[in-house]
């Protein structure tokens, strides 16, 4: 529904200007990184434009930047519904849309016809979800190829909970054979999604990893599959600790919301700041 609505805007003649009257420009708010300008440091995270849809409409609304996706070789459905289930009480929501997108060509035509603004554009990349483990870098590669060009950065998203098997990509040596890879075929810089619940040592070897093999930088955090901030949930709250059990609404979900915006900062300060990881 607000896609829909924010494509209506951007169908409308006045539409992209009343947008843009909500908009607060400040020169204090602008800064340059990997070689990009960005207006303001807040920005739209992937998940909720996973097709390019709005990004005009987006940008009027004076986002920083925008990341699109996250995008897959080939469409595909993503989990069955319902996929996403609000915790009211804890400011939270269950995540398990699974990688639901039309596919990289798609996005490539979309992206192709763009005018392009003032706003830096991501692309959040993820596997397809039958695409074997052992065949995922090509998923990536197949992106990469089919996108580079359309956007000014990506992100290799391997830290999503919804699709399984997605996470053994986030070890040292296959991490940065990914990033080798990629790094083969673009010369705009590339972003790695972390997970919330790696364990501080896991964190900083990834973190110095993604960076030693190209990456330009990282991107915390992804959802979590750690419910025990979540006494709403089936199986969270204190009494219990880890990964979500089998009777939770949705085995591959991951929480998101005020218990991630928590664990994010938590884990990533401590993990990554405090440990020696520029």
């Amino acid at each position: 529904m607000a896609i829909g609505a924010l494509r209506l805007c951007q169908l409308l003649p006045p539409g992209l200007a009343l947008l843009g009257r909500l908009r607060f420009e400040s020169p204090r708010l602008k800064q340059r990184l990997l070689g990009l300008s960005f207006p303001n440091p807040l920005g739209l995270a992937a998940g909720f434009d996973k097709n390019g849809e709005a990004i005009p409409a987006l940008a009027a609304l004076g986002f920083g930047f925008l990341e699109v996706g996250t995008v897959t070789p080939r469409a595909q459905p993503g989990n069955p519904r319902p996929r996403v289930f609000r915790y009211p009480e804890t400011e939270s929501l269950e995540n398990a849309l699974g990688f639901n997108n039309r596919g990289a060509e798609s996005l490539a035509r979309r992206l192709s016809r763009l005018r392009r603004g003032g706003v830096p554009l991501g692309v959040n990349l993820g596997k397809n979800r039958d695409t074997p483990l052992a065949a995922a870098e090509k998923d990536y590669e197949l992106l990469v190829e089919t996108l580079d060009g359309l956007c000014d950065y990506w992100v290799i998203n391997v830290s999503s909970p919804n699709t399984p098997g997605l996470r053994d990509l986030q070890s040292g040596e296959r991490l940065a054979d990914l990033l080798r890879r990629i790094g083969a075929r673009t010369d705009l810089p590339v972003l790695v999604k972390l997970s919330p619940d790696l364990e501080p040592g896991e964190a900083v070897g990834l973190g110095r990893a993604a960076v030693e093999a190209g990456a330009a930088g990282l991107v915390l955090t992804n959802t979590t599959i750690d419910y025990s901030l979540l006494p709403g949930a089936p199986g969270g709250g204190a009494e219990r600790q880890g990964p979500a059990p089998a009777q939770l609404r949705s085995p591959q979900g991951g929480g998101v919301g005020a218990v991630r915006r928590l664990l994010a900062d938590q884990r990533g300060r401590d993990r990554l700041g405090r440990r020696g990881l520029p």
